[in-house]
């Protein structure tokens, strides 16, 4: 996430910038997926 809003901050052309802003955008929705799931299968095992 943090490489592509970086190669989105140097990037020259506006196309290239926002192709890695939806890269970063995805994969914070894939990390924030992730960490639910983790989180939930967690609370489960206690039980």
């Amino acid at each position: 996430m943090q490489t592509y809003t970086h190669l989105a901050k140097v990037a020259t052309d506006t196309e290239t910038q926002l192709l890695f802003s939806q890269l970063a955008n995805m994969e914070r929705s894939h990390k924030t997926r992730f960490e639910d799931i983790y989180v939930n299968m967690s609370i489960l095992e206690v039980w």
